[in-house]
């Protein structure tokens, strides 16, 4: 065995240099790279490098060998199969197994495996593989050959010595003593185990022991060796005994090759995939030489091309044995001319491509390089070729990929454009461009940047390929817009890159519309806008609140006072009404300035029909005729009064729309009390109490069909739904944890029936329906006139009240007050400024006293954060005197 130094001394002439190179290209290794199929079986795909030679197959017939690629002997199969299952993603795998030749011959290999892994699954196999069975002597060849390759292992190529039987160095040759930097005199004596690195050390020493008693015929090894200057190489370390003529050891021969490359290039392939693509790149190639035509040189690499076992079997063959057609005619011509004393030689005229015959009639696609040298003294053509037909192959999958490339150019949905940044013309374009500029391809094409986009967006384009000339800098997007043919101005962004299309640097744009993006900020704006009049919506609604609490609570007290007074009853009734009125317009422009946030409060559905009817008609056609059949025992339902009113007007316009100009429309409510299940308009019902809710028409009607997707959200006919109305309507009764069904036929009119559940509600005292109390109260609140009117209706409700502007005052007044007090109101202001702290410092003087937090908004972040940290209700105001009595009897009636 034996290392190539790099500092090897250079050929004396050009057809060693020639040959030279060529040899320091061979290899012996078998190289294949296999696809695992969904059996879990390696298919072969690609092989290269010395596979023929030691496996007798073509590489061509790798895919026909299928999972015999790798033709495991049959008694190593099941345990090389067995092996393959214990792969691991990341880690490669060496071993030795037996491989049947296609001869039929045994061949030991010495094997390295890297797998490749995608999500947890075994998808290829790249595999190295080395004879690993003693190497033969090699055939005998000419004495004009033999001389020649013994110049060339002469000049330092090898490196030989001898040592005696106690292991020091008696002769060695130059080489020997170049690959230790050591002069040569000074190398005799010393002992090579010596210059072993240490890491090795033992494993020489016991080889050479064992090569000494004779329990071995030779030592070979790979080591490290430790030059004079200390620097490190591997080396193939070869040690042979060497006898008398009675057959007893007197010497050890000592062969050393230099592999220090081949292991960094082992570890690269072993460290990067990238690397050993690139080592596979350098694999051997065929070399011959030829004189007078006939083949007097070939390398094992030729032999396997020609898929012979010996290269000396092709020596003497005529060249044009291989060449096959037209090509047989240009080699003669290209021999001439290359052999001709008289011309210079032009390396792009000794270029021939060609179908090369095996002995068995097939046909390897050859690529070769013929090179004038001198070769034994007389003028001959060194041929170096390589196996092209995976170039064929790639070339036909490139063309491919170029073809895929121009598909998806052509077929991208958005713009794309490319420009010479020299004459900053636009020189091709997808057909996306066209549908954008609404121009011709020929409109486009060859036309300067600045014409098709004027607004400045042709200059930036121009403007950013100066700044940033380097492909691999990516310079932010340029917005700009166009003024289409079609008068029409459209806001687009242009994406820059540079690329290199057949040598040649160009600007590649790519345009999208952003006019859904423009929107979408649009929309954004208009949003902080619409949160600003949410803000003033809210301060408003606060303030008119205050003031509606106490004209509702002043109206209310009235009532009480004048109640066998019908014309002043009726007269406060309308005040009351429009008080409530005005608090419910507020709350709703506070719901659609906070993107509806609501509050559910006991209510009357009848009133609330009445109140929605009231602005309703002014929609609806006059025609229509609106019958009412209402409960006036109607129980109470707590719900969200705003969305119990869209609830009303969507179910009301829905019937409009069925019935036209002259129908009829009837309203009915009721009371539904079911002990157990049962069903009701064509439903359903768990047990319970309802209160139930129809509007009948007398319209076209549905059928069964879009009685299914009635509720879908903008499912639409032109008889029946408009948007978003069916399925708003579904979405508040689930809200408020009640039914809807719909009963129709086509034309027979339509009935909507809503059943949402009764409130029950647990009355200490009730008078005229009004809980009332005697417990004692804490009022919390800045607002004197709100203050003394929730005062004023609590202590007509028969409760005891203690009445305080500020937290403060109320801390000091319980702690004089000896009863118990059970529950404070409490503005929800004076929380949110105060904190949780306010409630622990009433809570210290009274600690069962429940909190709740009265407010002029709706519930918010800041108010659900005090209901978290520790108050126990909310009453938003305006509140009306028997909504009040009931929340303050049901939080009470809690503790």
């Amino acid at each position: 065995m034996a290392i190539h130094d790099a500092s090897a001394p250079q050929a004396e002439s050009t057809s060693e240099l020639s040959l030279l190179r060529a040899f320091e290209q061979l290899s012996s290794d078998l190289v294949l790279e296999m696809v695992v199929d969904k059996d879990g079986l390696p298919q072969g795909r690609w092989a290269g490098g010395a596979y023929q030679m030691i496996t007798g197959y073509s590489p061509l017939d790798v895919h026909e060998l299928g999972e015999h690629a790798f033709p495991v002997y049959g008694e190593d199969r099941d345990q090389y199969l067995e092996m393959l299952k214990t792969l691991t993603p990341g880690e490669d795998h060496t071993f030795e197994i037996r491989l049947q030749r296609k001869n039929g011959r045994i061949r030991r290999v010495a094997s390295l495996l890297r797998p490749r892994f995608e999500n947890g699954h075994l998808k290829s196999l790249f595999l190295v593989a080395r004879n690993a069975e003693p190497t033969p002597p090699a055939e005998p060849v000419s004495d004009p050959m033999k001389e020649r390759l013994q110049a060339l292992f002469d000049h330092a190529l090898i490196g030989i010595a001898v040592t005696d039987l106690e292991f020091n160095l008696t002769e060695l040759n130059p080489t020997f003593a170049d690959l230790f930097g050591y002069p040569r005199d000074e190398m005799l004596g010393k002992t090579p185990l010596a210059m072993v690195h240490p890491d090795d050390h033992d494993l020489t020493r016991k080889g050479l022991v064992e090569l000494v008693k004779g329990d071995t015929h030779s030592f070979v090894s790979t080591i490290r060796f430790v030059r004079r200057d200390g620097s490190i190489f591997w080396a193939e370390f070869n040690l042979t005994p060497l006898k008398d003529t009675e057959g007893r050891i007197t010497s050890v021969q000592i062969v050393v090759f230099n592999i220090t490359r081949r292991k960094v290039a082992e570890e690269e392939l072993l460290a990067s995939e990238k690397r050993y693509r690139e080592l596979v790149e350098r694999l051997p190639m065929p070399v011959a030489v030829l004189q007078d035509g006939r083949v007097v040189f070939m390398n094992q690499a030729g032999a396997e091309l020609a898929d012979v076992e010996r290269p000396e079997t092709l020596i003497g063959t005529t060249a044009d044995r291989f060449v096959k057609g037209r090509a047989r005619k240009r080699l003669h011509k290209l021999l001439l001319t290359a052999l001709d004393p008289g011309r210079s030689p032009d390396p792009k005229k000794f270029q021939l491509e060609f179908s090369f015959q095996r002995p068995d009639a097939s046909l390897v696609e050859v690529d070769s390089t013929m090179i004038p040298v001198t070769f034994e003294g007389k003028p001959a053509i060194l041929m170096i070729a390589r196996d092209i037909s995976h170039r064929k192959e790639a070339e036909r999958s490139l063309k491919e990929a170029a073809e895929h490339f121009r598909k998806l150019f052509s077929e991208a949905p958005d713009p794309i454009f490319l420009a010479d940044p020299d004459r900053a013309v636009l020189i091709d374009a997808n057909p996306a461009v066209s549908r954008l500029l609404h121009l011709t391809r020929d409109q486009i094409v060859g036309h300067h940047l600045t014409e098709l986009f004027p607004e400045a967006g042709g200059e930036d384009v121009l403007e950013r390929f100066q700044q940033h000339p380097d492909e691999t800098e990516k310079p932010p997007p340029i917005e700009t817009s166009i003024l289409r043919t079609d008068g029409a101005r459209i806001p687009i962004e242009i994406n820059t890159r540079i690329i290199h299309r057949r040598g040649k640097t160009l600007i590649m744009g790519m345009i999208r519309d952003i006019t859904a993006r423009k929107q979408a900020e649009e929309a954004m704006l208009s949003a902080s806008r619409l949160e600003a009049t949410a803000t003033l919506a809210g301060g408003l609604a606060h303030d008119i609140n205050n003031l509606m609490a106490s004209v509702m609570g002043n109206a209310q007290l009235l009532q009480l006072d004048l109640r066998n007074d019908e014309t002043a009853m009726k007269k406060l009734t309308t005040i009351g009404r429009a008080a409530k009125r005005a608090g419910d317009l507020m709350k709703q422009l506070l719901a659609f300035a906070r993107e509806g946030k609501y509050q559910s409060q006991i209510i009357d559905l009848n009133e609330s029909i009445q109140d929605t009817l009231t602005y309703a008609k002014k929609s609806l056609p006059a025609s229509l005729k609106i019958e009412q059949e209402l409960d006036r025992t109607l129980w109470k339902v707590e719900a969200d009064p705003p969305q119990m009113s869209q609830m009303l007007m969507n179910l009301l316009s829905n019937a409009a729309d069925a019935t036209g100009e002259e129908g009829s429309i009837l309203i009915r409510t009721g009371n539904l009390a079911l002990p157990k299940q049962g069903r009701k308009c064509g439903r359903d019902l768990p047990a319970g109490a309802y209160v139930q809710f129809e509007i009948i028409d007398n319209g076209s009607g549905m059928d069964e069909e879009t009685i299914q997707r009635a509720f879908e959200p903008f499912f639409s006919t032109k008889f029946q739904g408009r948007g978003l109305g069916l399925a708003a309507v579904y979405g508040i009764v689930e809200n408020h944890g009640g039914y809807i069904q719909i009963n129709s036929r086509p034309g027979k009119g339509t009935a909507v029936c809503v059943f949402l559940p009764a409130l029950e509600i647990r009355l200490t005292d009730t008078q005229d329906g009004i809980p009332h109390g005697s417990e004692p109260i804490l009022v919390l609140d800045a607002d004197e006139e709100v203050r003394r009117i929730t005062e004023e209706i609590l202590k007509r409700l028969g409760y005891e009240v203690i009445a305080a502007r500020d937290a403060v005052i109320a801390a000091e007044m319980l702690a004089e007050f000896e009863q118990k007090v059970r529950l404070a109101l409490i503005d929800a202001d004076i929380l949110i400024m105060g904190g949780v702290s306010v409630i622990d410092d009433l809570r210290r003087e009274q600690p069962d006293m429940k909190v709740m937090m009265t407010s002029g908004f709706d519930i918010d972040e800041s108010i659900q954060s005090m209901l978290e940290q520790g108050a126990d209700g909310f009453l938003s105001k305006p509140f009306q005197l028997e909504g009040l009595a009931t929340e303050v009897r049901k939080l009470l009636d809690q503790s």
